[in-house]
């Protein structure tokens, strides 16, 4: 708002209180006019009837005669004029008043007027704490036309630096400033009076026209056409990169699973080689210990038949048993290098499969972040779109 338009308003609101506070001054000081009025006396000029005073009656003599059985009479007692129960008489019933009358308490009921200077007081004081001294009756523009505009001004203003400490992205800080613009330019329609049917006119056209600059913005500002270009490509750049990462991820994929069939098959392999060496284990022992039962000793001989061995029969022995177990070391690392897989082969592969993991781990994360600023990106241009759209297919619109 300019501040010609500013001045425009406050001279037209000026304008408004002064024929109102006239037409009130009128509108009092004339006929109805509290003053000018009827009021009933203060002193009271009904007095007591003279027939209605008790009879004064004398008592009997005790030489007067008295009849027999005259307490067995029923006295009537007859009652004064004034303790007789009458109809009421409603003098002081009303028409029903309108809200407003009844809110306000402006207009006195004839009843009243016959009231003391002290009750006169209270009401008014009554009447200045109620009405007069409200904080909605300075907001509503009853008593002051600034007031209203002042008080929408410093609300706006409060909002939008509320709105300047969040931490959110420009986009959305721009949505949520234009939410409170309308939600301030709704309220002055609402409480405005005189001016509420043009001012919610303007609110329209102003809708309308947000409506179309977000709808064709490219026809408005090459700027806005740029960023808007920018940001397709953007869209178009991430989309690409995440159909890139998925057809690497199936990549990794079929490779991790590639390489797990491999383990899983050596190691059936190695578990068979581990049952084959355990029987041959076996048969070796139990042909030890047939043969030490074969060739049991001989107790009956004397001690003086067996001979020692020579030291040339030790070496020969020993050098027998070595080249049998050169032999079988040979076989043995034979057999090690076509039959079995280094274990440095294993960690290498091991270690393999766990880079393998965590890269698809890493690709995942990244695909799960992108996919989050997408449908966040997406959802907030939904969300504008639809609060700015009128018209009742704006859902339809959108999609």
């Amino acid at each position: 708002m300019t501040s010609e338009s500013k001045n425009l308003l406050n001279k037209i609101s000026n304008r408004i209180l002064n024929e109102q506070s006239f037409d009130i001054k009128t509108y009092t000081s004339g006929h109805l006019n509290e003053n000018h009025l009827w009021k009933p006396p203060e002193q009271k000029t009904h007095k007591t009837w003279k027939s209605s005073l008790p009879n004064i009656k004398s008592e009997p003599d005790q030489e007067d005669f008295i009849e027999a059985n005259s307490s067995l009479k029923i006295l009537k007692t007859l009652k004064r004029y004034e303790d007789l129960k009458l109809p009421s008489i409603d003098t002081n019933k009303q028409l029903p008043v309108s809200d407003k009358e009844i809110a306000l308490k402006i207009l006195k009921n004839y009843a009243s007027k016959g009231a003391t200077k002290e009750e006169k007081f209270k009401n008014i004081q009554q009447y200045e704490r109620n009405v007069l001294q409200t904080e909605d009756l300075k907001i509503s523009n009853v008593l002051h036309s600034n007031d209203l505009a002042n008080y929408l001004e410093k609300k706006l203003i409060q909002e939008l630096e509320e709105l300047d400490d969040k931490d959110c992205s420009e986009s959305k800080l721009i949505v949520m400033r234009l939410n409170v613009f309308s939600q301030i330019f709704h309220e002055l329609t609402t409480e405005s009076d005189i001016f509420g049917d043009l001012f919610s006119k303007i609110k329209s056209e102003y809708d309308d026209y947000l409506f179309y600059l977000m709808k064709n913005p490219a026809e408005i500002d090459p700027r806005v056409a740029e960023n808007f270009y920018q940001m397709s490509n953007l869209f178009e750049q991430t989309r690409e990169e995440r159909l890139a990462n998925k057809e690497q991820i199936q990549q990794l994929d079929a490779e991790l699973e590639s390489i797990q069939d491999g383990i899983k098959k050596y190691s059936d392999y190695n578990d068979q080689l581990e049952k084959r060496i355990k029987l041959e284990e076996d048969f070796y022992n139990e042909k030890i210990q047939d043969h030490i039962e074969a060739r049991p000793l001989d107790t009956n001989k004397s001690k003086q038949i067996i001979k020692k061995p020579s030291k040339c029969e030790k070496i020969e022995y020993t050098k027998e048993s070595i080249l049998k177990k050169l032999d079988d070391l040979k076989n043995l690392s034979q057999k090690l290098k076509s039959d079995f897989v280094p274990s440095v082969v294993i960690t290498n592969l091991n270690q393999t499969i766990k880079d393998i993991e965590i890269e698809t781990q890493k690709i995942n994360e990244q695909n799960k972040f992108l996919r989050k600023q997408e449908q966040e990106a997406e959802n907030d241009l939904k969300e504008f779109l639809i609060q700015q759209d009128k018209t009742e297919f704006a859902d339809e619109n959108v999609e």
